[in-house]
């Protein structure tokens, strides 16, 4: 996968390569701040969406999940299926550097 992704048919996205650690484990995967239109994702790649943190004004990301409705900070397109559990979410420790970003 490059830094192009294809948005709909007239327009791409530009995906930065991305590190989250969930669990202790390093998820590489493709960051866009973008809505990603599932029925454009290429077999083998699963899309879940982060959640950010309201009321602040860096990006930090609390949870990644299936879907977000309201504080959406991007989607992660990644080569695995995540286990997102009962919740259907896997929390993210914002304050940890790792899970925490700048743009």
């Amino acid at each position: 996968m490059n830094g192009e992704y294809p948005y709909n048919r007239l327009q791409t996205i530009d995906l930065q390569p991305m590190d989250l650690y969930v669990k202790g484990e390093k998820i590489h995967g493709w960051f866009t701040s973008c809505r990603v239109d599932r029925s454009t994702v290429p077999e083998g790649k699963c899309v879940y969406e982060l959640e950010r943190v309201p009321d602040i004004e860096e990006i930090a990301f609390c949870a990644l999940k299936d879907h977000v409705d309201e504080n959406h900070g991007g989607s992660f397109i990644v080569d695995q299926k995540l286990d997102l559990g009962q919740d259907g979410q896997i929390p993210l420790d914002f304050e940890e550097e790792e899970n925490y970003y700048m743009f």
